[in-house]
């Protein structure tokens, strides 16, 4: 299998930019999980929403990023509402200065439902240090070794996904060694090096054959 990969001179670890904490209302000790995705029915953010309301419970101080726009938005908006997540969700809207963003989560999420390939968001995670939740679609699990550098969940399992992501949120400590364990997962499969040292090997045993 050759992965995708991502050029590491474009992304690494950064300090979480106090100015883009103070434009969204993020405290800047609060633990921060976000999700980057369209907002689309199979990247399933309800799911996203309902598992945060039962993290406040175990994480009072949490807070909650949905980044991206689509066609949920204001279904996305009213769920909120309906959960009482007040000003601890915030949604961006879409964005294009995405290192920023990625500064402030503490872990990226995906709860995507039937359609996921290889995300370049996750790899872009990996690459800036940050631990992963996902549900068990396509080949993102492949990003993941299990509770190394993030978890895996069923698709739609809200009592699943909460529990990941209290894990990660309520432990800074654990989540910064699962977000270096990130790191140098993506320098050892996942960089356009390897990419093309792979791509090279295949193309040479396809010359020998």
């Amino acid at each position: 299998v050759i992965y995708n990969g991502i050029d590491l001179a474009d992304w690494s670890p950064a300090p979480r930019d106090p100015d883009l904490a103070r434009e969204l209302g993020i405290p800047s000790d609060a633990p921060v999980a976000g999700i980057l995705a369209m907002l689309r029915p199979e990247k399933d953010h309800a799911t996203f929403l309902r598992a945060a309301a039962r993290v406040l419970e175990r994480v009072p101080d949490a807070r909650f990023l949905v980044v991206g726009e689509g066609v949920e938005r204001e279904k996305l908006e009213r769920l909120a509402g309906e959960l009482s997540l007040g000003d601890r969700v915030v949604f961006t809207g879409r964005r294009t200065d995405v290192p920023r963003l990625l500064s402030l989560f503490d872990v990226s999420v995906l709860c995507s439902t039937t359609v996921e390939t290889f995300p370049m968001s996750f790899l872009e995670a990996m690459a800036m240090g940050k631990p992963l939740v996902t549900t068990r679609v396509g080949g993102v699990p492949e990003m993941i070794e299990e509770g190394e550098n993030g978890f895996v969940v069923e698709p739609r399992d809200v009592d699943g996904l909460a529990d990941a992501l209290t894990r990660v949120l309520a432990d800074r400590d654990h989540a910064r060694r699962m977000g270096e364990r990130s790191l140098a997962l993506v320098k050892e499969r996942f960089s356009m090096e390897r990419m093309v040292r792979d791509t090279e090997s295949l193309l040479a045993s396809w010359r020998d054959a």
